[in-house]
Parts: C-alpha cells; structure tokens; sequence
C-alpha cells in the first residue's frame, strides 16, 4: 500500500492531471509506473505508462481489461533482453529489491544512450525524484 501512495505521488508530481485522474498500480525493473484511469464513470479505465527515463508518459488506448492480453503479446514490452544484458554486466548486483530500478545514469531525455553501460542500479524512489528534478532543470534551461 505504502508503495502505490509513493507511486501516485511522484507520477502526479511528475505529470499534470494525473492526481484523482489515474492509480499506479504495477511497475517494471526500468522503474517505469503502470497505472489505469480511475475517473468516476470509469468502469474499464484506459492504461498509461509513466516512464521517468525517457520524462514521458506513454498512452495505451487500451482499457485495462484488454491491456494484459494485448502487451503479453507484444515481442519485449518489458525489455527482457536489455534486462538479461544488464544482469550479465552486472552479475554482483544480486536480486532486484521491491525497492529499486535499473536507471539511466544518464537519462535519455539529456541525451544519454539507451545501452547497458548507462544503466545502473538505484532505488525506485529516487531513481523517480532525480528524473522528476532533471525534467525541472530541462524545461527551465529551454524557457531561456
């Protein structure tokens, strides 16, 4: 419960009218948040994913009783195979925790590269609140 609440925090902190509009309720090993339109007269709210490496959120279309079997069909949804790259670089770091992410060091919206050496471990938390501080950084360094 704790972590949904975290969850819901930072993706309204990170994007505008998501607060009373939508519910994290699943999230992946990139620490991108999953949530579902809870809108009163929603009864198979739409599926959104808030994914702060790449300071974005992605619309599915789909409602959430249509979303599971259609992304179980999709060829690496969950960018397994970047996945399994990253643990065969990084055979140390042991079990995912409830708690962490595989983050980019350097984010992809400030030109990082999207490769296993920019990835590195961190905890969900913060992996999400240094997202949310670089997209604050961004949008007033383009204002100027």
């Amino acid at each position: 419960m704790e972590a949904a609440l975290a969850a819901n925090t930072a993706c309204a902190e990170s994007i505008r009218g998501f607060a009373g509009r939508y519910h994290a309720f699943a999230f992946d090993w990139l620490g991108r948040e999953i949530a579902v339109d809870v809108r009163p007269g929603q009864t198979d709210g739409a599926v959104i994913v808030v994914d702060p490496g790449g300071a974005e959120y992605l619309e599915s279309d789909l409602p959430l009783s249509a979303w599971h079997d259609v992304v179980a069909g999709e060829e690496d949804l969950l960018a397994c195979r970047f996945y399994m790259a990253w643990r065969a670089a990084n055979p140390e770091a042991g079990d995912l925790g409830f708690d962490q992410a595989i983050g980019y060091k350097h984010p992809l919206f400030l030109g990082g590269g999207d490769e296993v050496e920019n990835l590195e471990l961190s905890d969900r938390n913060v992996h999400f609140s240094l997202r949310q501080s670089q997209q604050v950084c961004r949008s007033q360094t383009q204002r100027r």
